[in-house]
């Protein structure tokens, strides 16, 4: 995971309003939870991954137009979605190619308004969320209650969020857990990772620089091999302002950003 100091990476996020109130949320993705927790039932398993639901149950009434949320700057009421519109959803999760075509779809018995934490940005968020009783299943199958409009770019998104970071009590210093060196044969390059950042209005995107500072001791040796434990460290880096809102980011290769979920260190 090297650091490319390349503007083009934040601009992407030029449009993120970091200082709104509330502040859209970034979501994991598939924002569905439960998908995968079927016991022995494979089919079951396989038509919910597939998303092929049936629906035998009667929906519920519409909810209020807002619902109250605790979000990571502050209360806010988030705007609402039908039961229909997220069993619309459920259904829309189906890849391109499914894994069963024409198996048997999940069977939904039940439907009600409750409550799921998701993974998001800012840590585990709670949020209104219907949920979706199938037979076999462990748990009720989750899926936002909450309306396209609370959700940035206004929908639940695809991102990928690993590692993780924590924010200093300053608000300023950030703590990210990304790759470290591993062994050296005798005679290779010693290299030390260096955090650096880039910095915008509305996002931030930490990297690794690779500093060479000399040379393994020992003969080197064509019969040497090293293994292929992936290592990571802990690496803080002093913002020049404080984080807020704003996106946090890191490079996982050329033309992609993985977006780092920031929680209270």
């Amino acid at each position: 995971m090297w650091f490319n100091p390349d503007r083009a990476v934040l601009a992407a996020w030029d449009q993120f309003p970091a200082d709104a109130r509330p502040r859209p949320i970034l979501i994991s993705a598939p924002p569905l939870i439960g998908a995968s927790g079927f016991g022995s039932d494979g089919d079951a398993k396989v038509a919910a991954l597939d998303g092929r639901y049936e629906l035998a149950a009667t929906l519920p009434s519409d909810p209020p137009p807002t619902l109250p949320v605790a979000m990571p700057g502050g209360p806010a009421e988030l705007p609402t979605r039908t039961a229909q519109q997220a069993f619309d959803a459920l259904r829309a999760t189906a890849p391109e190619k499914p894994s069963a075509p024409g198996g048997p779809p999940l069977r939904i018995t039940n439907v009600e308004l409750g409550t799921a934490t998701f993974g998001s940005d800012r840590g585990p968020l709670t949020l209104p969320a219907w949920l979706f009783t199938a037979p076999g299943a462990v748990e009720p199958l989750a899926w936002p209650a909450v309306a396209d409009s609370a959700f940035w770019p206004r929908r639940p998104n695809a991102l990928v969020m690993s590692g993780g970071a924590h924010l200093g009590a300053d608000g300023s210093t950030v703590t990210v857990n990304l790759p470290a060196p591993g062994p050296v044969c005798p005679g290779g390059q010693l290299l030390r990772y260096e955090p650096a950042a880039l910095e915008s209005a509305a996002a931030v995107v930490v990297g690794l620089r690779a500093v060479p500072y000399g040379v393994q001791p020992g003969t080197p040796s064509p019969d040497c091999a090293t293994d292929l434990v992936g290592r990571t460290a802990d690496y803080p880096v002093r913002l020049a302002s404080p984080l807020g809102g704003r996106v946090l980011l890191s490079p996982i290769g050329v033309g992609y950003t993985e977006v780092l979920a920031v929680v209270p260190g």
